[in-house]
């Protein structure tokens, strides 16, 4: 089950299994309530939404994220989460 780490008011990294695979921020930019949400690993055909709640976001996410998990498999979820990992590194390498 994926859990939420804020990342500053009404934005949150998703994170499971220890490692951050999404994002749920609520939309200033918009009018009204609009939570944002996708997942962040580098993937094609990671899904995104937007909904009316903090919660109806965490609802959509959590089961968006357990089909996206499913569709690409053990093997391609960890190959994912390196990727990103690699990138990470390679932005706070230091030359």
């Amino acid at each position: 089950m994926p859990a939420l780490r804020t990342i500053c008011t009404d934005d949150y990294a998703v994170i499971d299994a220890g490692q951050p695979v999404g994002r749920i921020r609520r939309a200033g930019e918009r009018q009204g309530e609009v939570w944002m949400w996708n997942v962040t690993l580098p993937t094609p055909g990671a899904p995104g939404n937007t909904d009316g709640s903090l919660d109806a976001a965490k609802a959509a996410f959590r089961e968006a994220w357990s089909a996206f998990k499913a569709s690409i498999g053990e093997k391609g979820l960890a190959e994912a989460i390196q990727t990103q990992c690699d990138t990470v590194d390679k932005r706070h390498h230091l030359t």
